[in-house]
């Protein structure tokens, strides 16, 4: 208060008198915050002690000054020199929003008064996130990308493996290759029909396992080892070779979100436990929300959830044609395929990219040149 007091002294002397301050920091829908009170009680002492000096002590009670109340708020009025404004008014700031050194309040500095803002010094808290992506916006192609979990970024054939291993052998069974492959088949066919609607989540779960003890000819208990198997796939935790680095690099340039089908229990225990957990946004997971991916539901679901959520600037990433990119596909949000394999595509599927790697999933993403990941 008592350096702005001073400056506004010089003004005053220097023959400044129509002075208008305008603040945006402090100033939220127009409320007298702090910095805002010490501008106006510094212009008001700026302005006293100025008639003060220059038409001594007691001026206000003097002849010349009794037609003060007539002229008030006219440009002659000794106590108007000096106006602290808002950046924007009330009405404004509630149609185009306001935070505190996020998006809105930086850009508009920027606008006003763009050597104050230092890009690079952004850190990575909360209220300057939404800068970050703002920034980085004008070179990206989206700002919210979702990610599938199994198969985008963990290594679910490597996790089912292990984990049915493990169920097998709990309940005396020798685990083999064959068997495996065996499980693995029958439990994506009934995972097809679960994103087309022909079954229940809860039905699956133990289904695929009585499915597979009658075709070998096992005695077990179909609903024992499917407890078993969600308990021992929560503990496998693999990543695939390169993603958390994908997620490292996209992290502060676009919001990141996971979209799973999987199971919650299983699925928020290993999302806990992968170190991914700091790139991430949120996690939908399908059993927690009600609705299965491709369902229009699903997504509805993930788009309420999601601020600020627009479907032209938001990119879904995954492995499943049937449940990831119909989804998207059919929900309006662009497609990139992530098809490490080099698998056939249906002609009639409009995907937007189709990615062999993270490097080019990176650089689709940000628009940047294709660089390892």
């Amino acid at each position: 208060e008592e350096y702005v007091y001073y400056v506004f002294m010089s003004m005053l002397k220097s023959g400044l008198h129509n002075i208008y301050v305008v603040i945006h920091h402090q100033f939220e829908q127009e409320s007298l915050m702090p910095m805002t009170l010490s501008y106006m009680k510094a212009a008001k002492r700026a302005e006293m002690a100025y008639m003060e000096q220059t038409r001594g002590r007691g001026w206000w009670g003097s002849e010349s000054f009794k037609n003060y109340y007539d002229e008030l708020g006219s440009s002659d009025d000794p106590f108007s020199r000096i106006k602290v404004v808002p950046t924007m008014s009330t009405p404004v700031q509630h149609a185009t929003g306001y935070d505190h050194a996020g998006k809105y309040e930086s850009s508009i500095l920027m606008a006003l008064y763009p050597d104050a803002v230092k890009l690079e010094r952004l850190g990575d808290v909360w209220y300057n996130v939404s800068v970050k992506i703002i920034m980085w916006g004008f070179s990206m192609r989206y700002n919210t990308v979702l990610f599938d979990a199994d198969g985008t970024l963990f290594d679910f054939l490597r996790c089912e493996d292990e984990a049915l291993r493990d169920t097998l052998r709990g309940v005396g069974i020798t685990p083999s290759d064959e068997l495996v492959a065996d499980y693995s088949a029958i439990n994506d066919s009934l995972w097809k029909m679960l994103e087309r609607g022909e079954i229940e989540k809860s039905v699956l779960l133990y289904r695929r396992f009585e499915i597979f003890c009658e075709k070998h000819g096992f005695v077990c208990d179909a609903k024992k080892m499917a407890k078993d198997y969600t308990l021992n796939l929560a503990e496998k935790i693999y990543l695939i070779d390169g993603a958390e680095a994908l997620c490292a690099r996209l992290d502060g340039k676009v919001r990141m979100y996971i979209v799973t089908n999987g199971v919650e229990y299983t699925q928020k225990k290993r999302y806990a436990k992968s170190g991914l957990e700091r790139y991430f946004s949120g996690v939908f997971i399908s059993g927690e929300i009600g609705y299965e991916k491709p369902s229009r539901e699903y997504f509805d679901k993930v788009a309420q959830s999601i601020p600020d959520f627009n479907v032209a600037d938001t990119l879904i990433v995954g492995d499943s044609l049937t449940s990831d990119i119909k989804g998207g596909i059919n929900y309006g949000i662009d497609t990139c395929w992530y098809d490490p394999e080099g698998k056939t595509a249906p002609d009639d599927m409009k995907i937007t990219r189709i990615s062999r790697d993270y490097a080019d999933i990176y650089e689709f993403i940000t628009g940047e040149g294709k660089e390892n990941v």
